[in-house]
């Protein structure tokens, strides 16, 4: 199975008759972008030369027989299965270790409206192990330093039972109001667990976090200022961090890149390179830092502020596995990143 679909050559296509075709296409598309000066061709142009420079790369990439039994013991028995979460794992510390800046990974059966016995449980199987792994493994490889790992999901879940309680069947329902998150390197603050929810895991009792402060906290560990990063959309600069107020939480942040000024980034959003139909490309001066987002569903960071969190028993199912002081654990986050650890 190819890693990458439709991108391998098809059988009779020798490396330099497509390297030929390329050089003539980009040709032409030149000539085109010096009449029109159409910013989308240039993204064309760029897009063709990435994916031929990906038919070179990713095969090797995505080789797992030169990585050490040490390894897959390491991330789990489900490692050496093509696809799995775990192996997907080590793939992404490969990514990190070639540059790459952002990584996502993501299991996409979390949503438990029932079954939560038997589901759940066997998705923490999945992920404990693998995503434990994968922090030490960048952190023994000298790469958690820079790189920031955010474990992420759609939003919390409620701490009452949906269906019949005392049947197999039954799950539990969505709940915005509170959930966890953490991260882990890349300048957070190791150790901290910052917010509290009350007795019930029902509302954020101490320090809640917004979900555009969150957003705020990730870009300043990124080195980007968040009030002065802007896109232009309908004629209006906007922050990705919404109109209203965002703070940093400095409470999570590691004392030396609390005080630290973030640099100035700008993104131009529209069709190809600049949206890629993922989320935005950030244009900003870089210094090496990378991002690499855990989420069982979806990115917190591209979705709407009811959609982002962790389920309080997720976090707990999860946490035996990673060393103590290598996370920062968020339980306020409203809409918001909030605990809903009991």
């Amino acid at each position: 199975k190819d890693p990458v679909l439709y991108l391998r050559d098809p059988d009779g296509l020798p490396r330099e008759l497509r390297r030929e075709m390329l050089d003539g296409l980009g040709a032409l598309n030149q000539q085109a972008l010096e009449r029109s000066g159409d910013p989308e061709i240039s993204t064309r142009i760029r897009q063709y030369e990435m994916a031929y420079r990906m038919q070179a790369s990713v095969a090797e990439l995505t080789d797992l027989r030169d990585e050490k039994d040490e390894v897959f013991e390491l991330y789990g028995p489900d490692s050496r299965r093509p696809g799995s979460y775990a192996a997907n794992c080590i793939l992404a510390r490969r990514l990190i270790e070639r540059g790459v800046r952002f990584v996502q990974l993501f299991h996409p059966d979390w949503d438990h409206h029932s079954r939560l016995t038997s589901w759940c449980t066997a998705r923490c199987r999945d992920t404990d192990q693998p995503s434990a792994a994968l922090i030490k493994d960048l952190k023994r490889r000298g790469l958690l330093e820079d790189t920031l790992v955010v474990w992420g999901g759609e939003f919390g879940r409620g701490v009452a039972g949906q269906g019949k309680w005392d049947s197999p069947e039954a799950g539990r329902d969505h709940h915005p109001r509170c959930f966890t998150m953490w991260m882990a390197g890349g300048g957070s603050k190791a150790g901290t667990s910052y917010g509290e929810t009350d007795d019930f895991s029902y509302n954020v009792a101490k320090d809640p976090v917004h979900v555009h402060d969150l957003h705020a906290t990730i870009l300043h560990l990124m080195g980007i200022d968040h009030e002065r990063f802007t896109y232009r959309h309908q004629g209006l600069d906007f922050r990705l961090t919404g109109v209203e107020p965002a703070k940093v939480v400095k409470g999570i942040v590691a004392e030396a890149r609390a005080s630290a000024r973030g640099h100035v980034g700008k993104v131009t959003r529209g069709h190809g390179e600049s949206d890629n139909h993922f989320g935005w490309q950030v244009a900003a001066p870089g210094d090496g830092w990378r991002a690499c987002l855990l989420s069982p569903q979806f990115c917190p960071l591209f979705r709407p502020p009811h959609c982002s969190g962790l389920t309080a028993i997720r976090h707990h199912r999860i946490r035996h596995h990673f060393p103590p002081f290598e996370q920062v654990r968020l339980t306020g986050v409203q809409g918001r990143v909030t605990n809903t650890t009991p």
